[in-house]
């Protein structure tokens, strides 16, 4: 009887319960829009990530005066595990950096904030008017991993670009 507690403590004991990469670095993503021109005051889907636990949101990220309303939560859930995993891939595979993009032909649309971080680096795309292959390759992954009945999330896309 001692042999059979034994092998069971040291079978129990060898068993290593690991977290995922993103847990482990405190993972977290936040997407935004704030729209100028026309779209200046409009509400826009935003997205908050940590860990694998996200929340979409309605949004006002800018205004001509006063104060914006607080974001309302619309769904949250979490990303699927192979979701999660080639996100990190697409983090992992960027230097700490900040990158900015623009498009100086339009005057009116807006500015896509994606900001990515763990405990040690962060990467942080600010689009006006524009895109990016990593933000675009990003925001591809997340509207895989939440339900397609919810509002996608976006980039900004040239109008010779779009299939009508």
């Amino acid at each position: 009887m001692k042999s059979i507690i034994l092998i069971a403590t040291v079978l129990f004991s060898s068993i290593s319960f690991s977290q995922n990469s993103w847990e482990q670095e405190g993972f977290e993503l936040k997407y935004s829009f704030a729209g100028l021109g026309s779209n200046m005051g409009q509400s826009f889907t935003g997205f908050k990530l940590s860990g694998n636990h996200y929340e979409l949101l309605t949004e006002v990220n800018s205004c001509l005066g006063g104060k914006m309303p607080p974001p309302e939560l619309q769904k949250e859930g979490e990303l699927p595990d192979h979701i999660m995993n080639d996100l990190m891939d697409v983090f992992n595979g960027m230097s700490d950096t900040s990158i900015y993009e623009t498009n100086v032909s339009v005057m009116s649309g807006g500015v896509h904030t994606i900001t990515m971080g763990s405990a040690v680096k962060m990467v942080k795309f600010t689009l006006h008017n524009a895109t990016h292959p990593a933000a675009a390759k990003i925001i591809d992954l997340i509207n895989s991993g939440i339900p397609s009945e919810e509002n996608q999330l976006w980039l900004f896309e040239e109008p010779s670009n779009k299939t009508y």
